[in-house]
């Protein structure tokens, strides 16, 4: 079984970034919620400190390209677009 692990931290992102994109408590429950009801991951964590948010999952076996969705709801969850990420995340999948 293959996880995934998408995010950013203080060595990849500036504050300003950074502080886009964390989430509350609250929040990381809902987007967990709602990467498992759109079907991009089967299990799904999202992990939120002042100095990173990360999203942790196992892909949905029918979600194609589970790494890039992921990489997308983040900016949507948070109403800014993918392109302000840049090169900021960082992305690991394997087992």
């Amino acid at each position: 079984m293959d996880a995934l692990l998408i995010g950013l931290n203080h060595r990849t992102a500036a504050v300003e970034l950074r502080e886009r994109v964390a989430f509350t408590a609250a929040e990381c429950r809902e987007a967990a919620g709602q990467l498992r009801d759109r079907g991009i991951l089967k299990e799904a964590l999202v992990l939120s400190t002042c100095n990173r948010s990360e999203v942790y999952g196992v892909p949905a076996t029918s979600c194609g390209d589970p790494m890039g969705d992921v990489e997308q709801f983040m900016p949507s969850f948070h109403s800014f677009r993918l392109e302000e990420l840049g090169e900021a995340c960082y992305r690991l999948r394997g087992p």
